[in-house]
């Protein structure tokens, strides 16, 4: 227990003082291109809360040309970033610091590893090749999907009158019954358990 207290303590009071370890990325957007979106937010709140179409169509234009500033310091900040970031791409291959330069290449191409789903088989084992995951899921939906033919198909000439009626019944809307039952009736006395029942609508 006293160890306990003796790695806890100056923990705590190392994270209270010095605060926990941030990484700093340096992100592109300054702080006057922030300011600048923060502004269209302003107006874009107030074009929704007027009621007026002058002031609105007033406060449109306000907002289409903040907009075009916002997005005019985006680009010219991050053309300045990527810029700052090949200076440095180039310092890192000149001293030959490999890993600083290919964690840099991969912030300005934005390239990251997207990771897939695994994949098991029947046994529960992950499958690890390509190849074999793609046959894996094929012969996942060929399963699920593909059905076999019936052994024993039931021809329309044993099929009862009564199994007829049943299913005529089933499609049909609730008020509509009675004029299939009746239609029914007629089909089967003229016809004597026909293949075909005309349904109508």
């Amino acid at each position: 227990m006293l160890s306990f207290l003796l790695i806890l303590i100056p923990k705590e009071t190392a994270e209270k003082v010095l605060g926990q370890a941030k990484k700093k990325n340096k992100q592109w957007p300054r702080e006057k291109t922030w300011k600048a979106t923060d502004q269209r937010q302003i107006i874009h709140d107030k074009i929704h809360s007027t009621k007026s179409e002058w002031r609105k169509n007033k406060l449109q234009l306000e907002y289409n040309m903040k907009n075009r500033e916002v997005k005019c310091r985006a680009r010219e900040d991050k053309r300045v970033w990527l810029t700052q970031l090949g200076d440095e791409v180039e310092k890192y291959a000149e001293n030959g610091r490999t890993r600083e330069l290919y964690q840099t290449a991969k912030k300005i191409t934005n390239n990251r590893r997207h990771q897939v789903a695994a994949v098991k088989n029947k046994r529960g084992e992950i499958i690890k090749d390509k190849n074999a995951r793609l046959e894996r899921w094929a012969e996942h939906f060929e399963e699920v999907l593909v059905r076999e033919a019936l052994t024993n198909p039931v021809k329309e000439n044993e099929v009862e009158t009564d199994d007829i009626s049943e299913m005529a019944l089933k499609k049909t809307k609730s008020g509509r019954r009675q004029r299939v039952e009746e239609h029914l009736e007629l089909t089967v006395s003229q016809k004597s358990c026909t293949k075909q029942i005309v349904m109508w609508q």
